[in-house]
């Protein structure tokens, strides 16, 4: 699969890490594709896994642990029907997103744009329901005011074909992260059509491959039309520089130190998947770590790590024991905030 566009991008087969070029090209443009990120093994188990949970959203059949609240629809203009399109904190619910957010290749790339003291924020499913796709409309992921310069990185792993022939991918404003909130907000009513529609002047397509990942700045335009295609899911991870939150939120400071708990837990995680075998590990070495943050699974005696301070392969351990994975984020942030704010 190759855009027809010149957007930057790498291939993770052929590559250990993006190189200051790449990170240049994202702080610039505000996307980076990067193919093959996911190989067949891992890309069946995140096509399976995300499966049952979208037949579970289509027939309401939860489970008293699923968190019905995380399972979002979208009213469908024409038909007045509510489409589901949206499922958050996947990597509570599903194993494969588990390892996927400890990802070695994806963790080295992120800790060469933000830092080492980066954390995992958000993380959902967004789908396209086969022949009914709901349209996610043309938005940055928050206004600047909440990112203070930082490079903030939303990132969305492919498992299915994204093409502008099947009329379902993803339609960005490269450099728009540069720009005011003002002129962002010009473009986006637009682009909207006050409302109305999903225009596209101006933006570029970004045709995806299965197995294929786009790194793209939270200020980005961006947005995808409604279709009628086959199947269409992404599984998004946000990062951020752990500095930000501190300094500006919205979150609370513990939630820094919980989700740094999470990325370890995650990293763990991934070394006892079979398609994980031959990789190196990713090591997180934050500067911001407090006692309770260095170990998810409980002391240094308790757990089995090699001299790297990685979590050694085949430990008896669970290193997942006593890691709160979903962490509302209403529960952590600063005073009053509500989530219509982070919204552009």
């Amino acid at each position: 699969m190759a855009t027809s566009f010149l957007l930057p991008e790498v291939d993770a087969a052929v590559t250990l890490c993006i190189d200051e070029t790449h990170v240049q090209q994202f702080l610039k443009q505000g996307l980076l594709i990067i193919r093959n990120v996911m190989r067949e093994e891992e890309l069946e188990a995140l096509k399976r896994e995300t499966a049952d949970l979208i037949t579970k959203i289509h027939t309401s059949q939860y489970q008293q642990n699923d968190h019905k609240e995380d399972f979002i629809f979208q009213n469908d203009r024409s038909t007045e029907r509510r489409i589901p399109f949206r499922v958050e904190h996947v990597v509570d619910k599903l194993p494969s997103v588990k390892a996927l957010l400890g990802h070695p290749y994806i963790l080295r790339a992120v800790q060469k744009i933000q830092g080492r003291n980066f954390i995992p924020t958000c993380d959902s499913l967004v789908f396209k329901s086969e022949g009914n796709g709901a349209a996610v409309r043309w938005h940055r992921d928050c206004g600047s005011r909440y990112v203070n310069g930082a490079p903030l990185i939303d990132m969305g792993f492919y498992l299915d074909e994204a093409s502008v022939a099947a009329g379902n991918c993803l339609w960005v404003v490269p450099g728009s992260n540069q720009w005011p909130d003002t002129l962002a907000g010009m473009m986006i009513s637009h682009l909207t059509d006050q409302g109305k529609g999903f225009k596209t002047d101006g933006s570029v397509p970004v045709e995806l491959g299965p197995g294929d990942c786009l790194f793209h700045n939270v200020l980005l335009v961006h947005g995808s039309p409604a279709c009628q295609s086959p199947l269409r899911r992404t599984v998004y991870l946000e990062f951020r520089p752990a500095e930000t939150e501190l300094q500006i939120g919205p979150h609370v400071p513990e939630f820094v130190f919980l989700k740094q708990k999470v990325l370890r837990a995650s990293v763990a995680h991934r070394i006892t998947t079979s398609y994980a075998k031959d990789e190196d590990p990713f090591v997180y070495e934050s500067d911001l770590n407090v006692p309770e943050a260095q170990n998810p699974c409980g002391s240094v005696e308790q757990s089995a790590e090699n001299e790297d301070g990685c979590p050694a392969r085949g430990s008896s351990e669970n290193q997942s024991d006593n890691v709160q994975f979903r962490l509302p984020a209403a529960q952590y942030w600063k005073g009053t905030f509500s989530p219509k704010q982070l919204i552009y």
